[in-house]
């Protein structure tokens, strides 16, 4: 099977989308992260194995810490920004600040403090 990359060094942009619609009826952009995980795995993507948010959606997440989910989604768009800052990867900086928040459902927000 052909890597992720390799198709879409042949043009095939759109692949993510087609195998999501066809396995969950929605855009991949539309997908939670476990979602997105099991995408990015068919299509053998999965840039980090054995982390910490493996196969655990924003709602595991948030019920895990007793939590909103627009909590952690806010700490999600704000880890993928800081991660953003040690990897070329979406999907990495993703991956990373799901591990994160996982770990600390304000990881990004005490980060930010102790920066300043």
């Amino acid at each position: 099977m052909k890597t992720f990359k390799e198709f879409i060094n042949e043009g095939y942009e759109d692949l993510r989308d087609e195998v999501a619609q066809a396995e969950f009826g929605m855009d991949y952009d539309q997908l939670g992260p476990g979602e997105k995980e099991w995408v990015r795995d068919e299509l053998n993507e999965n840039e980090i194995e054995g982390g910490l948010s493996d196969g655990k959606s924003i709602e595991d997440i948030a019920d895990k810490h007793g939590v909103s989910q627009k909590v952690i989604q806010d700490q999600l768009k704000k880890g993928i920004k800081v991660e953003m800052e040690h990897t070329n990867s979406k999907n990495q900086a993703e991956e990373i600040a799901l591990d994160h928040l996982v770990e600390m459902p304000d990881y990004y927000d005490k980060l930010e403090k102790i920066e300043k």
